[in-house]
C-alpha cells in the first residue's frame, strides 16, 4: 500500500517518543546505553529529545538492546526518507520551478518506506544551456549541508589538528602554541557563524581537539590556570559534540592534572568513572590514570587492577587528535612508575627497559619521566641509594631540557625534597637541588629539547 511520507517532525516525535517508552520500560539510563555501545550519552539524549537524528548505525544497535526487531531502524530510515523528499522539494523551489504542483511528485514503496522522487526530473539543470545552473548547485549543496563553511576548509581543519597529534610529542611545547592558538581562533570564529548540522558538530570537535592541545602546552609549561581554562572549554566542546574520544580525552587531563596536584581520590574517581565505556585510544590511558591515583591513595588492589587493563587494552594504531596513546612503550614507562609507587621490587627493570626504550627517540618528555621512574627505584630499596636517586632525577631534568616540562620537573623536585630531607650532606643530592632551582624557573621559548 502506497503512502505520502509523513512530515519529519511528527516522525521525529514519534521515534523520541517510543525511544523515552523503552528507555524507561528497560530501567536504563544514557550512561548505561553508552556503557553498553559506541556511541555517546549525548546521542541517546538527542533521541530522546527529538532533536537532530544521529547517525544511521545507532538504531540497528538499539533495537537488539530493547528486542525490537527492526522497529528503530525502520522509523529512523522513514525519517530520512522524508528528509531527502524536503531537500528534493527545496532543490525544485531553488532551482525556479516553484512549489510541486499536483502530480510532480510520485510516491514509491522501498524496503524501508514510502519516498517521494520528482517526476520534474530536475528540468532546471538541464534548460537554458550546458551546466548553466552549476550556481544553483552550489547553493542547493551549501543548503543541504547546513553549512557556510567549504568542505576544503574543513579538510584543512582536520590536517592541521592530525599534524599537532603527530608533533606533540617531539615538538617543543613553546613552538605548537602559536599553532594551536591560531587553529582554535579561527574554527571558534567559524562557529560564530551561521553553521549547523554535521558542519557544527565538526567545529566542535576540532575547536575542542585544540583546546586540548592549549590546555596540554599550558600544562607542560607550567601555566596551570591557563591549563585549566582550555581543559573547561574542551570539556564544553566536546559535550556539544558528542564526541567520545574528546570526552575520553577531557577526563584523562582532569585526571592527570588533579594527579599532578596530590589530589589521588579526585583524579582516581575520575579516571574509573570513564575508563570502562571510553574510546579504545583513550581507555588505556585512563587506566593508568587511575591505577597510578589508586597507588598513590594507598590502594594497591585497584592500582594493580587498573594497570592489568593498561596491558589489555594497548593501543596498536596510528596517533589520534587527544591526548598521547599508550602503545607498550609507554605502557612499560608507566609501568615503572606505578611499580615504583607500590615499592614493587620488579619497577625497577621496567624504569630500566623504559630508558632503553626512549633513549634518542625525540621523545623527551617520556626519556624524562622513565629517568625519574628509574630515581623512585632507587629510593624504594630495601637500602635506599640516595646518590643514585638523585642522578636518575638530574639526567630527567637533562632531558627536558630548557624546555623544562612541568610533569617531569616537578617530580624532580619532589623527588629532592624527599633527598634533601633525609640525605642533606650527599654531594649528588646538594647538586640536584641546584638543578631544580635552575628548572623551576620559566620554560624558554622555542629552540630543541634536549634527549
Amino acid at each position: 500500500m502506497q503512502t505520502e511520507v509523513t512530515d519529519v517532525e511528527v516522525l521525529t516525535a514519534r521515534l523520541a517518543a517510543r525511544f523515552r517508552q523503552l528507555q524507561d520500560a528497560h530501567g536504563l539510563s544514557g550512561v548505561q546505553l553508552e556503557r553498553r555501545t559506541t556511541y555517546g550519552r549525548r546521542t541517546f539524549g538527542r533521541i530522546r529529545n527529538g532533536e537532530r537524528l544521529p547517525g544511521p548505525g545507532v538504531f540497528p544497535v538499539l533495537d537488539r538492546i530493547f528486542g525490537t526487531g527492526t522497529e528503530l531502524t525502520e522509523l529512523s530510515e522513514r525519517i530520512r526518507a522524508a528528509q531527502t523528499a524536503q531537500r528534493l522539494r527545496d532543490m525544485d523551489t531553488a532551482a525556479g520551478t516553484g512549489s510541486p504542483t499536483p502530480g510532480a511528485w510520485r510516491t514509491v514503496e522501498t524496503s524501508t518506506g514510502a519516498e517521494e522522487v520528482g517526476t520534474t526530473e530536475r528540468r532546471a539543470f538541464i534548460g537554458g544551456g550546458l551546466f548553466a545552473a552549476a550556481a544553483t548547485a552550489a547553493a542547493i549543496s551549501d543548503r543541504i549541508a547546513e553549512s557556510a563553511v567549504p568542505p576544503r576548509t574543513l579538510r584543512e581543519i582536520e590536517r592541521d589538528v592530525h599534524d599537532l597529534a603527530g608533533a606533540y610529542t617531539s615538538t617543543p611545547a613553546a613552538d605548537l602554541v602559536p599553532r594551536a592558538e591560531a587553529g582554535w581562533l579561527g574554527v571558534e570564529q567559524l562557529l560564530d557563524a551561521r553553521v549547523r548540522g554535521r558542519t557544527r558538530t565538526t567545529l566542535d570537535t576540532r575547536a575542542g581537539q585544540y583546546a586540548l592541545y592549549l590546555a596540554l602546552t599550558a600544562n607542560d609549561l607550567g601555566q596551570g590556570a591557563v591549563a585549566d581554562t582550555y581543559l573547561d572549554l574542551a570539556g564544553q566542546h566536546a559535550e556539544q559534540a558528542d564526541d567520545r574520544l574528546l570526552s575520553g580525552c577531557v577526563s584523562i587531563l582532569d585526571s592527570s592534572f588533579a594527579f599532578f596536584r596530590n589530589r589521588p581520590h579526585h583524579a582516581q574517581a575520575v579516571a574509573a568513572e570513564a575508563r570502562p565505556s571510553a574510546h579504545p585510544y583513550a581507555r588505556p590511558m585512563l587506566a593508568v590514570c587511575e591505577a597510578r591515583a589508586a597507588a598513590r591513595a594507598g590502594e594497591p588492589a585497584a592500582a594493580r587492577a587498573a594497570l592489568g587493563d593498561v596491558w589489555d587494552h594497548l593501543w596498536t594504531g596510528p596517533t589520534l587528535p587527544g591526548t598521547v596513546p599508550v602503545d607498550e612503550r609507554l605502557a612499560v614507562v608507566q609501568t615503572a612508575a606505578i611499580l615504583s609507587q607500590l615499592a614493587d621490587p620488579a619497577a625497577e627493570e621496567h624504569a630500566r627497559r623504559a630508558v632503553e626504550l626512549y633513549t634518542g627517540s625525540g621523545q623527551a618528555g617520556h626519556l624524562g619521566g622513565a629517568y625519574n621512574a628509574l630515581g623512585r627505584t632507587f629510593l624504594r630499596r630495601a637500602v635506599p641509594e640516595p646518590e643514585r636517586a638523585a642522578d636518575a632525577a638530574g639526567r630527567a631534568l637533562a632531558a627536558v631540557g630548557e624546555q623544562r616540562t612541568s610533569w617531569v620537573v616537578d617530580v624532580a623536585g619532589q623527588m629532592w625534597r624527599q633527598l634533601d630531607a633525609r640525605w642533606p650532606g650527599v654531594t649528588g643530592v646538594r647538586e640536584l637541588g641546584e638543578l631544580v632551582a635552575v628548572a623551576a624557573r620559566p620554560a624558554l621559548p622555542g629552540g630543541t629539547v634536549g634527549v
